[in-house]
């Protein structure tokens, strides 16, 4: 599964990575470890609005 399959209705989930990049615009909460295919575990963030 892709980290697009494993997202939550409604909201906007993120890599660790992508998190770096925005962290001083956008408020995030960690959703926690993800499986992805291919790839293994990933920790995701739920992108939650500006800051």
């Amino acid at each position: 599964m892709r980290k697009e399959s494993r997202g939550l209705p409604g909201e906007i989930q993120v890599s660790a990575h992508v998190r770096k990049l925005l962290k001083d615009q956008f408020l995030f909460v960690e959703r926690g470890a993800v499986e992805l295919k291919g790839k293994g575990e990933m920790l995701a963030y739920l992108m939650k609005g500006r800051y």
